[in-house]
């Protein structure tokens, strides 16, 4: 990964280097990939050019636009990458994994995700299939706003693997109205919308 503006130079230094010395890897059963935050005009050019040695099990270029592209596509990560690289402050908002974290883990105990379904099969089967309904509300009843938010977390984290991961990115925790306008009023696409409204016993 480099952020050279001379892309192609850089790529060839890099592909030759690990042609020489593959770290242990098996180049025929290995993928090897260049990543950039630049635009690549000619990577595809390029990567044909290094698949036809057969020296590797495939090649392959990601670039700025591609970076981007996933960026649109996981909104969560995206925030994550904003916040980090200081572009957008952190207000109120929370990735799931984040909120999840704050919820489980004490200096002298780490909750799994079962202690809140547990007895709740039924409830959470509706969260379930809430997720993978088309957009709608959502209201979730629990001794607290937290735990409300935390059991919905818990389903969302014991989906199928890649069900899962697909959650994970795409989910952020927002803490309050100011947060959601700021989330709202700088994404080009916000895949999903998950609305809770959290009622005290």
């Amino acid at each position: 990964m480099g952020t050279e503006k001379g892309i192609k130079g850089k790529a060839d230094k890099d592909y030759e280097k690990r042609k020489e010395d593959p770290l242990g890897q098996i180049p025929a059963s290995s993928t090897f990939v260049i990543v950039t935050p630049h635009k690549w005009t000619q990577k595809k050019k390029w990567v044909s050019e290094k698949k036809a040695e057969k020296f590797w099990n495939d090649v392959v270029v990601y670039d700025g636009v591609d970076l981007e592209q996933w960026l649109q596509d996981a909104p969560a990560v995206a925030w994550w990458f904003a916040v980090f690289s200081g572009n957008m402050p952190e207000d109120a908002i929370l990735s799931a994994e984040q909120s999840w974290k704050e919820y489980a883990a004490s200096e002298k105990i780490h909750l799994s995700t079962q202690v809140l379904i547990g007895s709740r099969k039924k409830e959470a089967e509706k969260v379930r299939a809430f997720f993978g309904d088309k957009p709608s509300a959502l209201t979730i009843k629990a001794r607290s706003r937290d735990e409300a938010v935390a059991f919905a977390l818990a389903v969302g984290m014991k989906l199928d693997k890649q069900l899962s991961e697909d959650f994970l990115s795409r989910t952020l925790v927002i803490e309050d109205v100011k947060s959601f306008r700021t989330v709202a009023n700088n994404r080009h696409r916000l895949l999903g919308l998950f609305l809770v409204q959290i009622l005290y016993k």
